[in-house]
C-alpha cells in the first residue's frame, strides 16, 4: 500500500507542479493584455460608472413622476414597478416565531461550533472521530525529489 501511496502522491506532485505552471503562464498573459489594453480598459470603466450614474438618476426621475402623477410608464423605456418593503424589529420578529413555531431554521455552523465545546453534553448529538488525509503542501521533499521537479505520471 506504501507504494501506491507514494506513486499517488508523486501524480499529485506532478500535477500541482502542472497547475502552477499554467497558472503562472496565464497569469503573465493577463498581465500583457492588461498592459496592452490599458487604455481601452480605462475607457470601459469610465464608461461604466458613467451608465451607472445616469441609470440612477433616470430611476430617480422615473420615480419622481410616477409619485407626481401615479402614471407607471413616465417616459419610453421606463417602467414603475411597486415593491412590498418591510421593515421590523428582528428581535420581536424571533419572538413571534418561536411562539408560532415556524420561520425557523438551525445556523448549522453556530450549533456545531457550540456542540464541540459541549461535547457529551448534549445527548441528541452523536460525536465520533473520522480520518481525514493531509497532503503535504511539499510533496517534492516528501517524495525526496528536488522543487518543481516531478515527472509525468
Amino acid at each position: 500500500m506504501t507504494d501506491e501511496i507514494k506513486t499517488q502522491a508523486a501524480r499529485v506532485l506532478a500535477s500541482r507542479v502542472d497547475v502552477a505552471m499554467t497558472a503562472g503562464i496565464l497569469a503573465q498573459a493577463r498581465a500583457e493584455f492588461d498592459h496592452d489594453h490599458s487604455v481601452l480598459i480605462g475607457l470601459l470603466a469610465t464608461r461604466q460608472l458613467e451608465l451607472r450614474e445616469r441609470e440612477d438618476e433616470l430611476r430617480v426621475m422615473a420615480v419622481e413622476a410616477y409619485e407626481a402623477t401615479g402614471n407607471k410608464k413616465p417616459g419610453p423605456g421606463v417602467a414603475i414597478r411597486e415593491v412590498l418593503k418591510m421593515d421590523y424589529d428582528p428581535i420581536v420578529a424571533l419572538d413571534w416565531a418561536k411562539k408560532h413555531d415556524l420561520c425557523l431554521t438551525l445556523d448549522r455552523k453556530n450549533f456545531e461550533d457550540l456542540a464541540k465545546r459541549r461535547a457529551g453534553d448534549l445527548d441528541f448529538v452523536e460525536y465520533r472521530n473520522e480520518a481525514q488525509a493531509i497532503i503535504s503542501t511539499d510533496l517534492g521533499k516528501a517524495l525526496g525529489l528536488e522543487e518543481g521537479r516531478a515527472s509525468r505520471w
